[in-house]
């Protein structure tokens, strides 16, 4: 078993944050990510309101930023999912799929994930040819997408794939929960086309692979016929690692100091790169703070 004074599960912006600043003061963490360094960040077309990139900056061009700055300060990232976090005898224990690990403090960014609709629930073909990010997406040409949704998440993923492809977003209601600098872009894009009080009947599969999707909307029927679907409906804080015990004992353990939350995990729809950003290295520094008064 490897022991560690303080374990960070989740590399996206709060976790990558926290283990900076905890290597700062000499705290070199364990830090666990069960998918890719840098978590939704990956996913956004364009970050306008972090401090220090006039411009803007690419998700994925800030990832590679973040990442440049953990390798320089030698922190290592476990690429593995980390099953059921408990608290026994004193001190965290988890694993992964190939080794058990206890720790002192613990801090989850690990995110949200994806609320799926109904709709979508039982298919099979995820990750083929229906999505719930568009990571995956990124290098596609000259197909045709369609993006269930209508916050910013949808808006700014359909900017990303429209610069190659056609994107069609579908709006469930009539009103739009993105920016208003977000729909300013899309009504510039010519690859984008908007429908809003759309009502998904049902989604199939045509031999030659092609998502169908029946819908009515307003008085009249409709079909599409795209090469991939992405469900942009929302995202659930992701909690599913914490066991029955550590969930009965969790306000305990963050009244004692041991149990932190920071990100998109802690912080419902207020879900910007700079927030998570501040909630990392504030929960480190509380970390530290403990630490140094307990001599853990």
């Amino acid at each position: 078993m490897r022991v560690a004074r303080v374990a960070v599960i989740g590399a996206g912006p709060a976790g990558m944050a926290a283990a900076i600043q905890l290597k700062r003061y000499g705290i070199s963490p364990l830090l666990f990510e069960k998918n890719q360094i840098g978590g939704l960040l990956l996913n956004a077309n364009r970050v306008d309101n972090y401090p220090g990139f006039p411009r803007g900056i690419s998700g994925p061009e800030l990832v590679y930023l973040f990442r440049k700055q953990l390798k320089g300060m030698s922190i290592d990232v476990t690429i593995a999912k980390v099953e059921e976090l408990d608290f026994k005898k004193n001190e965290f224990r988890f694993s992964t799929n190939d080794r058990e690990y206890s720790s002192k403090m613990v801090l989850l960014a690990s995110g949200t994930e994806a609320m799926i609709p109904e709709e979508l629930s039982a298919l099979a073909e995820w990750n083929r040819k229906i999505f719930s990010e568009i990571r995956s997406l990124r290098g596609k040409q000259n197909k045709k997408i369609a993006i269930i949704g209508a916050g910013d998440a949808a808006f700014d993923y359909a900017l990303s794939l429209a610069r190659k492809n056609e994107v069609i977003i579908l709006n469930r209601s009539a009103n739009r929960k993105c920016s208003p600098e977000l729909w300013r872009e899309a009504l510039k894009s010519s690859g984008i086309s908007y429908l809003n009080n759309v009502r998904i009947s049902r989604v199939g599969f045509e031999k030659r692979r092609q998502v169908v999707i029946d819908y009515r909307q307003q008085l009249r029927n409709g079909a599409l016929e795209v090469d991939f679907l992405v469900a942009a409906c929302g995202r659930r804080m992701q909690l599913d690692c914490l066991s029955k015990n550590l969930s009965r004992l969790r306000v305990q353990l963050e009244q004692n100091g041991l149990l932190y939350f920071a990100g998109d995990v802690a912080n419902g729809s207020f879900r910007q790169v700079g927030i998570a950003v501040g909630d990392g290295i504030r929960a480190a520094m509380k970390m530290v703070q403990k630490l140094s008064g307990a001599r853990i």
